[in-house]
C-alpha cells in the first residue's frame, strides 16, 4: 500500500506495529489536505483495487479493518 498512497499524494507513510498485540499493525499516512485525500480515493486503478484486496485478506477481525481519520489542529481553542 505504500507506493500506492505515495504515489496518490501522501507525502508520509508507515506501519506500525501495537507493543500491547504484535498482531495487530496499523498503517497510517499523511496528506497536505482533505481535497487532497478525497481526491486520491477518485484515482483508484485496478491494480490499485488488487493490492487493496490482498491487504484486506490479511484482517482477521470480524468485519471490515477499521478506518480513522485525524485532521490536524491548528488551533484548538477551549
Amino acid at each position: 500500500m505504500g507506493r500506492v498512497r505515495l504515489r496518490d499524494g501522501a507525502f508520509r507513510w508507515a506501519v506500525y506495529r501495537d507493543a500491547n498485540d504484535p498482531t495487530h499493525l496499523n498503517e497510517t499516512f499523511l496528506m497536505e489536505s482533505w481535497v487532497d485525500y478525497l481526491r486520491s480515493r477518485e484515482r483508484s486503478t485496478s491494480a490499485d483495487t488488487t493490492i487493496r484486496d490482498r491487504v484486506n485478506a490479511m484482517h482477521k477481525g470480524e468485519g471490515p479493518p477499521r478506518v480513522t481519520y485525524q485532521i490536524y489542529a491548528r488551533e484548538l481553542r477551549y
